[in-house]
């Protein structure tokens, strides 16, 4: 079957014919190579739904979790792209993910779950990756942040994470900046002035100076003169 349908795809170019006789390889010994010929068979004769779904079947049969995900993916991408049949799509890119420490690490599969607009499969993984391989300045944080307060409304979950990078790197200003933000929005979830006073201890000269100024700031806000006017004098002996 595997030889008839060789000379029929490669020696005579007639698709349609090889078809078929790949078909009945894939319950041969041959599995591996009728399945891989199939894709190309499928999308030279541009059978998108079949390939969708004969891409998807590979996904869930394949042993290697990078080669599962690269076919998972190219699937969720025909079933969007060339069908437009995103719910389709979201219910791969579903399937593909797996309670694993890994996921995270596949660029790719972020960036599906960012297309296809799983926000909430997007925080948990994003969360997987700073638990991972944490940091509060290359820009993982600032979309967990904008996902948990803007599209799940979870800002709870949102100050949790800002305020756990920021102290985590207490150098990084990005982090601290975050936090605050976040207090400052939601002003029930944590002290902001503490926060503020905080970051501002960790600074010297002008960056503490600028960082007392948005606290006086706060207090002007607050009503609260009498502070405002202490931590604007405090800045202004910088």
């Amino acid at each position: 079957e595997a030889d008839i349908a060789e000379v029929r795809y490669h020696g005579l170019g007639r698709l349609e014919e090889a078809f078929p006789y790949y078909q009945s390889c894939i319950a041969s010994s041959e599995p591996g190579i009728a399945r891989s010929a199939l894709i190309d068979v499928f999308e030279r004769l541009g059978r998108w739904g079949d390939l969708a779904s004969h891409l998807f079947a590979m996904s869930q049969l394949e042993e290697d979790r990078s080669a599962a995900m690269q076919f998972g993916l190219r699937s969720a991408r025909i079933y969007g792209d060339e069908l437009n049949d995103r719910s389709a799509a979201q219910q791969v890119l579903r399937t593909l993910l797996q309670d694993s420490d890994e996921d995270w690490r596949f660029s790719a599969l972020l960036d599906a779950l960012r297309d296809f607009d799983l926000h909430s499969e997007l925080s948990l993984l994003t969360e997987k990756s700073l638990e991972n391989e944490p940091a509060a300045d290359d820009g993982r944080l600032t979309e967990l942040i904008y996902l948990l307060t803007r599209v799940l409304n979870d800002p709870s979950r949102a100050a949790d994470w800002a305020k756990r990078m920021a102290e985590r790197y207490p150098q990084v200003d990005e982090g601290w900046n975050i936090y605050t933000t976040v207090l400052q929005e939601y002003p029930t979830l944590g002290d902001r002035p503490a926060a503020l006073r905080e970051w501002a201890q960790l600074r010297e000269g002008t960056d503490r100076a600028k960082i007392l100024l948005e606290l006086a700031a706060t207090h002007h806000d607050e009503g609260e003169q009498d502070q405002e006017l202490a931590v604007l004098e405090e800045a202004l002996s910088f």
